[in-house]
């Protein structure tokens, strides 16, 4: 069975395609990325999509500006990065009619980053808490709110996607399959899961490193069933190592938002797993594909830097 991580896998190739040149820690883009393709291939015709632009990044000198999303339509939204010196401090998600819809704002504690505040609207909807054990990420303490009771699926989708587009410099890699889940999980469940007053869900992420990789994430879900996903990595450098545009965080706490190598294998504790392959020209990747055990199907994302 596929796990609830469409979305969220779509980010582990983007977030892995910043490409630089660095030392641990130093900021140097020598090639930025600048479009991104997706293509899926099925045993059945009628699930193959062909290779298709998904986005296009907007640079400003060394710092990312702007990023639009594409379907076959046209621009389908639009991130405005926005920064406090050297910091990212701010992003916004607009549609096509120019309506800001949602934004990160993001909260830092002297050389660290302390949370993350998402907003839709102007409502408080979710916050990311960090905690460090040292220098290193240990904890991510995730809080949803009350408000994103939709009336729709189709409304559930619509800020799935939004959310998911917004949280990608916010989440480290590998956690990101098990926010989607716990996410599908409140969304559809019927009986709202309270831990405290004004509170739709409350959980912690934990974190366990094998040397500079995340090798384990656990955390209990909805149902208080414990959720363990294992992660093997390869000898490859993870260009985006080092290279969180947030500026002027302590060396270690900075890498630690992501994973030196690659994902090769994530593998869950009720035996799925998905296999990860990469193809590179020189140091940068210009495809990657991921493929679930039990499943024909393969999602590829392609890659132009400039």
């Amino acid at each position: 069975m596929r796990k609830f991580v469409l979305l969220w896998a779509m980010l582990l190739p983007v977030a892995a395609s910043l490409t630089s040149c660095h030392k641990d820690g130093v900021y140097n883009p020598k090639e930025k990325i600048s479009r991104i393709y997706y293509a899926y291939s099925s045993p059945d015709p009628f699930f193959n999509s062909d290779k298709e632009l998904k986005e296009i990044w907007d640079w400003d000198g060394n710092k990312l500006s702007t990023i639009n999303y594409y379907t076959k339509k046209g621009v389908d939204g639009t991130e405005k990065f926005s920064y406090d010196g050297k910091r990212l401090s701010r992003v916004d998600y607009v549609i096509p009619d120019g309506t800001n819809v949602a934004h990160v704002l993001y909260i830092y504690d002297g050389r660290k980053l302390d949370k993350m505040e998402y907003y839709s609207g102007e409502e408080l909807q979710e916050i990311h808490k960090y905690i460090y054990d040292g220098k290193k990420l240990s904890k991510v303490e995730v809080t949803f709110y009350d408000i994103f009771a939709y009336p729709t699926s189709q409304m559930a989708k619509q800020w799935q996607t939004v959310r998911s587009r917004l949280f990608r410099y916010a989440v480290p890699e590998a956690v990101c399959a098990s926010m989607d889940r716990i996410v599908e999980t409140c969304i559809n469940t019927d009986t709202p899961f309270r831990q405290k007053e004004g509170a739709y869900y409350t959980w912690t992420i934990n974190l366990t490193w094998e040397g500079k990789n995340i090798s384990k994430v656990e955390y209990y879900d909805p149902t208080n069933e414990l959720i363990s996903i294992q992660y093997s990595y390869d000898k490859n450098s993870n260009p985006i190592y080092g290279c969180y545009t947030m500026g002027n965080l302590d060396e270690e706490c900075l890498n630690a938002m992501t994973c030196k190598n690659n994902v090769v294998n994530e593998t869950w504790n009720d035996g799925d797993r998905a296999d990860y392959t990469y193809q590179y020209d020189g140091k940068f990747p210009i495809s990657k594909s991921v493929k679930w055990v039990d499943d024909e199907d393969i999602e590829t994302w392609y890659y132009e830097y400039k």
